[in-house]
């Protein structure tokens, strides 16, 4: 009589993931804010608003553009889209620094950039 041995197999372990979001979860957001800084800024041009108005135009149009940029290049980096991520990123950081110089050296760079 032969003896036949069946090898038991151990049930498979369950490997737990971390979170993975999907890849473009932040371009909603960036896009988004992409158009609503690009609105801001084309409405002063457009003469819809005096002149009076523009410095509040542009202080909202770069605040959300670069914030809304930063987190929407933040969020695709985070889901493996590096294009996404890194346009975002690269745009808010433009903004951001673009209104700065406009804060902090506009009144230096005038004459100079300007000058007859």
């Amino acid at each position: 009589m032969s003896t036949q041995t069946t090898a038991v197999s151990a049930p498979p372990e369950e490997r737990i993931v971390g979170f993975k979001p999907e890849a473009g979860v932040g371009i909603p957001l960036a896009v988004g804010t992409f158009g609503f800084s690009v609105l801001m800024l084309g409405i002063p041009n457009s003469g819809l608003i005096t002149a009076d108005a523009v410095g509040v135009f542009a202080a909202v149009a770069f605040g959300t553009g670069a914030f809304g940029l930063l987190i929407g290049g933040l969020m695709e980096l985070r889901a493996n889209n590096v294009f996404g991520g890194s346009f975002a990123l690269f745009y808010s950081a433009f903004l951001l620094t673009t209104a700065l110089m406009l804060r902090f050296l506009a009144v230096e760079m005038a004459p100079a950039a300007f000058a007859a």
